[in-house]
C-alpha cells in the first residue's frame, strides 16, 4: 500500500497508465503478464533486486520506466535502444505502450538476454527485439549492413553511469537529429554534468525523487566532434 495515496501500488501505476493510454485494459492485462513473467525470470537470473517487494515492482520499475509519457516524449515512428536493458527495463514498458515505435533492448550479459528474449516473446512484442552485444560491438556485428540499419533516433539508459567513453561510444549510433535520455536519480554524479543538457525534474511523483536528462546529439557532437 502506498503510504501516500492509501492504493496499491497497482492501482497506482494503473491510474497513470490510464491517463496516457486509449486501450488501458488490453495494456493494463500486458503489464500484468509481464510482472508475472520478470519475477519468474528473476528466480532464475538476477534481473532486478531480489530484494524488492513484488508489489513495488509497479512503481519502482514499470511506473519509472514509463516517466517519459508524463514529459510528452513521442516514440511514434521512431527507433529506439534500450542500452544496458537488464530485466527489459525501461524498453520493454516503453515497448507495449509505444506500439508505433521500434525497440532494441541491448546488454552485454548473454544470461540476462536470454530470459529477455523469452518475455518479448510471451508478451507478443513484435516491435521490440533483443540484442547481447557491448555497445562498441552493435554497429560492427549488425547482420544488416550501413551505417542507417544501426542508427537510432532515441537511445535511453535506466541503470548504467555514464562515462565520456560511453558517451562517445553512443553518439556513433544517434542520427544527427536524434538523442540520448537517461534516467538519474536527484543527485547526478556522472560525467553528462559536464555536458549543455536538457534537465526534466519530475515534481508530481512524490514516491521517489526522478530526474530525466536529455543529451542531443549537438551537443555529443560539439564536445566528441563528429562520427
Amino acid at each position: 500500500m502506498n503510504s501516500l495515496t492509501g492504493k496499491s501500488e497497482r492501482e497506482v501505476f494503473s491510474n497513470f497508465l490510464k491517463s496516457y493510454v486509449d486501450d488501458f485494459n488490453l495494456l493494463l492485462a500486458k503489464f500484468t503478464d509481464y510482472h508475472r513473467y520478470l519475477l519468474e525470470a528473476n528466480r532464475r537470473v538476477n534481473l532486478i533486486s531480489r530484494k524488492v517487494n513484488p508489489e513495488d515492482i509497479w512503481l519502482q520499475h514499470f511506473y519509472d520506466s514509463l516517466l517519459p509519457m508524463a514529459y510528452k516524449f513521442d516514440f511514434k515512428g521512431l527507433k529506439v535502444m534500450d542500452f544496458g536493458t537488464g530485466g527489459g527495463l525501461p524498453g520493454i514498458p516503453l515497448a507495449i505502450v509505444n506500439t508505433e515505435g521500434i525497440f532494441d533492448l541491448v546488454d552485454s550479459r548473454a544470461k540476462k538476454i536470454f530470459e529477455v528474449e523469452k518475455m518479448i516473446k510471451k508478451l507478443d512484442l513484435n516491435n521490440c527485439s533483443a540484442m547481447c552485444e557491448r555497445i562498441e560491438e552493435v554497429e560492427r556485428n549488425n547482420p544488416l549492413g550501413g551505417k542507417e540499419a544501426v542508427s537510432y533516433d532515441v537511445i535511453v539508459c535506466r541503470s548504467v553511469k555514464m562515462t565520456r567513453t560511453l558517451l562517445r561510444e553512443l553518439m556513433k549510433l544517434l542520427k544527427v537529429n536524434g538523442y540520448l535520455l537517461f534516467y538519474k536519480a536527484k543527485v547526478i554524479e556522472d560525467e553528462i554534468l559536464r555536458l549543455n543538457i536538457s534537465i526534466y525534474d519530475d515534481v508530481e511523483i512524490s514516491w521517489r525523487e526522478r530526474r530525466l536528462i536529455k543529451v542531443e546529439y549537438n551537443t555529443l557532437k560539439r564536445q566528441f566532434g563528429s562520427k
